[in-house]
């Protein structure tokens, strides 16, 4: 039996999940971001269950079927309204779900200069 409120880890779900640490600029508070590449719209459990316990989440669709990347595009905008964060949109069919208190920001301009 799993704990209440933690998703499933059945062998059938073809999820991809990794786990990637972010320099301390990239976002205040360091924070270990969860990158989900769900494959069909029955997976919104797993970004929902992270973004609840306050872990900032990539949502990479590109491998998702349009109908079904439109519903966990609307799905996600719920659950960052309900939960007061912030959504935004990385690159195409990539978003990005920032938990209430929590925000991204880029590099500083003195930064880009070095590169």
């Amino acid at each position: 039996m799993r704990p209440r409120g933690e998703p499933g880890t059945g062998e059938q779900r073809a999820e991809r999940v990794h786990e990637v640490e972010l320099p301390p600029q990239s976002v205040e508070t360091g924070a270990v971001f969860k990158t989900l590449c769900p494959q069909n719209y029955n997976e919104a459990l797993y970004v929902g269950h992270f973004f609840r316990t306050g872990v900032p989440v990539v949502m990479d669709l590109t491998e998702m079927p349009d109908g079904e990347a439109k519903q966990f595009v609307d799905f996600a905008a719920g659950l960052v309204f309900g939960r007061g964060g912030d959504m935004d949109r990385l690159a195409p069919r990539v978003f990005l779900l920032m938990p209430h208190g929590m925000a991204a920001r880029g590099p500083d301009a003195d930064e880009v200069d070095k590169l």
